[in-house]
């Protein structure tokens, strides 16, 4: 997942095509199709992955503390990602990125609904942490 991470990050979802994907990651074809059958699912499994560690990275970092301001751990939780775009190479957020890309964002959309309505992917903020 993190190989399609970094390949979707720096190209967008509609420039990486199916054999960079396979060489990238050793796959073959067949295989590929296998585990994941489609870029579209790969794209969804990629999210969703980013998604699971980027969602427990940022409860952990912004979990209350006693006597700092939910407002401090939030501007200092994006102090430190923006300080560490130049060692993450500028990549940003993947989604943000894709959509960028993809002037096309439509197929982008329709696999996060369609992740999000079959349960694969559910986008949720805890107002708790914030």
């Amino acid at each position: 997942m993190q190989i399609g991470l970094k390949l979707f990050c720096s190209k967008g979802y509609t420039n990486v095509g199916l054999d960079e994907i396979c060489n990238a990651t050793g796959m073959t074809k067949g295989a590929f199709y296998n585990a994941f059958e489609s870029k579209e699912n790969f794209l969804l499994e990629t999210i969703a992955s980013f998604d699971k560690s980027n969602t427990e990275r940022i409860i952990s970092v912004l979990a209350p503390e006693k006597g700092v301001k939910a407002i401090d751990q939030l501007i200092e939780f994006y102090s430190y990602m923006v300080k560490a775009q130049p060692r993450v190479n500028f990549m940003g957020c993947m989604v943000n990125n894709m959509i960028a890309a993809a002037l096309g964002f439509i197929v982008i959309a329709q696999v996060l609904d369609r992740a999000t309505r079959s349960g694969r992917l559910i986008f949720q903020v805890t107002v708790y942490y914030l």
